[in-house]
């Protein structure tokens, strides 16, 4: 996939007024204080997204807009998982998809205008595009809170609060040659859906 980026900003004003959907692409501890910042700027009727739909995304948008007028914001829509790993080419000017999904799930709300959020995203990633019942089964269903302390424990497993690590002892992609023991270690985490 190659996109042309026709305006690169800092500034919300520059780039946000007149979309159509705003996609927040950031971490769920990023999402109220990157909405606050656009929320000024929106047009009427838009949809805003996330690609991690996690952490309580749709509380966040009713809280960020909440001094706006009602029915600003049309649609939120969140996905599950991030649709893709990227690996960066060029810092600030490249990456390489490296990890498609075969599948992409989003809640929306108002709950009726998921299948067409399902669409929208299809449309977007060209990766085929179910609904889930609402936000709460994404904010519910932490995946990367899952996974990743099992890889950490098995990169720190023998930290004895006084070793420090050489940067070339440790891997330099997360997942890449990873352990027996980090697979153990997530098969044994406790099941709490």
């Amino acid at each position: 996939m190659r996109v042309r980026c026709v305006r690169v900003s800092a500034r919300p004003e520059d780039v946000v007024p007149g979309a159509d959907v705003v996609i927040v692409a950031a971490p769920a501890h990023a999402h109220r204080p990157l909405l606050c910042a656009i929320a000024p700027h929106v047009t009427r009727g838009v949809w805003v997204g996330t690609l991690y739909g996690q952490g309580g995304f749709d509380w966040a948008v009713a809280s960020a807009f909440s001094s706006r007028a009602r029915g600003v914001v049309a649609v939120t829509f969140g996905l599950t998982n991030i649709p893709w790993i990227c690996q960066k080419v060029k810092y600030g000017a490249s990456a390489r998809i490296i990890g498609p999904k075969k599948k992409l799930y989003v809640a929306a709300t108002p709950t009726t205008i998921a299948p067409q959020a399902a669409l929208l995203v299809e449309a977007l990633f060209g990766i085929p595009t179910e609904t889930v019942a609402n936000f709460l089964s994404l904010t519910l269903t932490p995946s990367n809170q899952i996974i990743h302390p099992a890889r950490y424990y098995a990169i720190f497993h023998d930290y004895d609060g006084k070793k420090v690590y050489q940067r070339q002892s440790l891997p330099a992609k997360l997942f890449v040659r990873a352990r027996c023991c980090s697979l153990r270690r997530a098969l044994t985490l406790p099941c709490v859906f």
